[in-house]
C-alpha cells in the first residue's frame, strides 16, 4: 500500500455503493471476501464481478 492509497468499503452486491466507492479512481483493487459457503459463492460471486 502507498501513502496516497485509501481504502473504501461497499457491498459489492449493490452497484451504486460499488459505484460510489471507487469513483474518481484510477486503479481499483478488489479485496472481497465470501464465506467458505459454496452455494453463496455460486449466486453472489458472478454478481460482484459484474458490479
Amino acid at each position: 500500500m502507498n501513502e496516497s492509497d485509501q481504502l473504501h468499503r461497499a457491498d459489492l452486491l449493490d452497484a451504486g455503493e460499488t459505484q460510489q466507492a471507487v469513483e474518481g479512481s484510477e486503479i481499483v483493487y478488489l479485496t472481497a471476501g465470501l464465506p467458505m459457503d459454496s452455494r453463496l459463492w455460486v449466486e453472489q460471486w458472478p454478481v460482484i464481478m459484474k458490479t
